[in-house]
């Protein structure tokens, strides 16, 4: 397994342990602990990143994207327009990747919603 996070890539040798479930997603346990998921091949976030919904604007449903570069403990969560939180939609340790989260707003106001994604210390 090769997995490639910037300009630098690692091999079996920097893992104390790899597992392939097909040719594109597996998890590495590194030497310091940390525990990555590969994807789509080998890439892994550099960075954490929070992306623009789509569809926006959407009618019930929209996809929110977000990237984390390590192992963290992950909150997403949906505000209305004057702070009201609205729901969670994260709230568990996840290791680096991208993900995607459905918000479903059935039975909510037509309105506009804020999203806010907390990482550990990034938020």
């Amino acid at each position: 397994m090769v997995v490639t996070r910037g300009e630098r890539s690692f091999t079996d040798s920097d893992f104390t342990q790899c597992t392939s479930i097909d040719s594109c997603n597996g998890w590495a346990v590194a030497r310091n602990g940390t525990i990555n998921h590969t994807h789509n091949g080998g890439e892994l976030p550099m960075v954490y990143s929070l992306l623009q919904n789509y569809p926006n604007p959407f009618n019930p449903i929209t996809t929110i994207r977000y990237q984390i570069p390590e192992l963290s403990f992950v909150t997403l969560k949906v505000f209305d327009v004057l702070g009201g939180e609205i729901a969670t939609l994260v709230k568990e340790e996840k290791p680096a990747g991208e993900y995607e989260v459905d918000f479903d707003a059935t039975g909510l106001p037509s309105e506009i919603y804020f999203y806010k994604l907390k990482a550990d210390s990034f938020m």
